[in-house]
């Protein structure tokens, strides 16, 4: 399908929506639901209903709101999001031993690459992240040469404009996708030309996913109210911060204040001390009591109350809260840990992730698109060897190579490419110690042609590695030295 096609009035647009449906669907725009439609009860106001939380009967998905817009969220998908895109996207061909060769210049290899001229690979992924994590559904279109049929292009479509539809019969798991970018016309696009990839099934409606965060919406709707409280207790101590109460004199008499002097010395007391002016001098024109309602630090705490969203909502993201940045987890962090807690969060939330996004463009665009030629042992897969959370600490690195090199198992060449150095034809040799072996020669241990079978004999040539020590060091004495 072309991108003109799926943007222009000459597409396939389904005008027609029945009174349900409509009721439906504007059910769900207003909840932010993804409306799905097209088998008896899908999408229905009555089940729309059904998806309160346990135990509630307020409606916390759309006390929630928009879920991006929650720090916590948007942190945890401003994190996988930056590190996502650190695999590089490869297709591979199984050998016959079981192990993995890399096509190079795969042609979708180098479109998901370079995906469009309004896409790179980055944004395009990062924009994938968004819709896995807050609808569980994200959707690719595939953008064909007009001539062709091929993919030339690959674009992100938003999860709330796209809706799967099947026939009434379910003849069909899914037999077209409706496209709504904005306005009333819906343009029906066919599953062929869509990549759709879901995280994990949502039990409502099978062909879509479900969000990791779909259960925290009571924690997310917390953290957003905290964070509203706190502020509205800055800015103006979310209650009357004072209170100006008419005092009595000595006579007994209180003293008036009409509606009008009330606003007048409201808004002069909110001059007087508000902004930068707080701690100044007022003088009261009648007598006044000045009663304080307002917090102490201690009372405007709120660390406790957000430390519980924060870990929840970092524990269905798949990210320990210490990577975050929440209070939650910086609290027991250290230098050491962190980074185990980096590894640990690119393993249980990136790497799924990725598995997730591979098999579904294995099987939805390098096997489905007759130009790619695939055979059975290809697949798509994301090369993780250069993830920075991932690669080693260079000193354990070179000192499990040094290690396996002196105890025989490794050459010194494996173990100079362990460690990203260049080896030449004379590293093809085996870890000797040569100081034991010159002890042992000038201690005068056998090299072999004593009859006594309790003796051990040297290989030959170990006669002459005191002549060669002497040489060395010969050398060495003689080099020049640094200043």
């Amino acid at each position: 399908m072309s991108r003109d096609m799926v943007h222009s009035p000459q597409g396939s647009p389904e005008t027609r929506m029945g009174l349900g449906e409509r009721m439906s669907l504007a059910w769900a725009m207003l909840k932010g639901l993804p409306y799905a439609s097209g088998s008896p009860g899908a999408g229905s106001i009555v089940g729309n209903l059904l998806r309160l939380l346990p135990g509630s009967q307020y409606d916390y998905e759309r006390g929630a709101g928009p879920l991006h817009k929650n720090s916590l969220v948007l942190a945890g998908i401003k994190w996988a999001g930056n590190v996502f895109p650190e695999a590089r996207p490869c297709v591979r061909r199984e050998q016959k031993s079981g192990k993995y060769e890399v096509i190079p210049g795969h042609p979708m290899t180098m479109l998901l690459r370079r995906p469009s001229s309004y896409w790179d690979y980055s944004i395009l992924m990062q924009a994938g992240i968004l819709s896995d994590a807050v609808a569980g559904n994200v959707y690719y279109l595939k953008c064909r040469n007009d001539r062709t049929g091929i993919p030339q292009s690959l674009e992100w479509l938003p999860h709330w404009t796209i809706t799967p539809r099947w026939p009434k019969d379910e003849s069909e798991f899914i037999s077209h996708y409706d496209y709504k970018p904005g306005g009333t016309t819906i343009y029906r696009i066919e599953k062929e030309d869509i990549i759709h990839i879901r995280n994990g099934v949502d039990p409502d409606n099978p062909r879509l996913g479900l969000s990791p965060l779909a259960a925290v919406y009571r924690e997310v709707a917390s953290d957003n109210e905290a964070a509203t409280y706190a502020a509205a207790i800055l800015r103006n101590m979310g209650i009357p911060g004072m209170v100006l109460k008419p005092s009595v004199n000595t006579g007994g008499a209180m003293t008036r204040v009409n509606a009008e002097g009330a606003s007048e010395m409201k808004a002069t007391f909110r001059e007087e001390f508000g902004g930068d002016n707080r701690g100044g001098l007022w003088i009261l024109k009648a007598a006044m009591d000045l009663v304080s309602l307002s917090f102490s630090p201690r009372d405007m705490d709120l660390s406790v109350v957000r430390k519980v969203p924060e870990e929840r909502v970092a524990a269905a993201l798949g990210i320990p809260a210490i990577v975050l940045g929440f209070g939650a987890g910086l609290a027991r962090s250290t230098f050491s840990n962190m980074r185990e807690a980096r590894e640990a969060a690119y393993e249980s939330c990136i790497v799924p992730m990725q598995q997730r996004f591979a098999s579904a463009f294995d099987s939805q665009l390098l096997h489905a698109e007759p130009c790619y030629k695939a055979q059975d042992g290809d697949s798509f897969w994301f090369d993780i060897s250069e993830v920075r959370a991932l690669q080693e600490d260079q000193t354990a690195l070179y000192n499990r190579a040094s290690v396996a090199y002196k105890a025989g198992i490794i050459t010194r060449a494996e173990a100079k490419q362990m460690v990203g150095l260049v080896a030449g034809p004379k590293d093809d040799v085996y870890y000797t110690d040569v100081a034991a072996a010159a002890n042992a020669a000038n201690a005068g241990v056998p090299t072999g042609d004593s009859n006594d079978p309790t003796e051990k004999s040297l290989p030959a040539g170990y006669d002459q590695i005191p002549a060669l020590m002497q040489r060395i060091t010969t050398q060495l004495d003689e080099m020049p030295r640094a200043a």
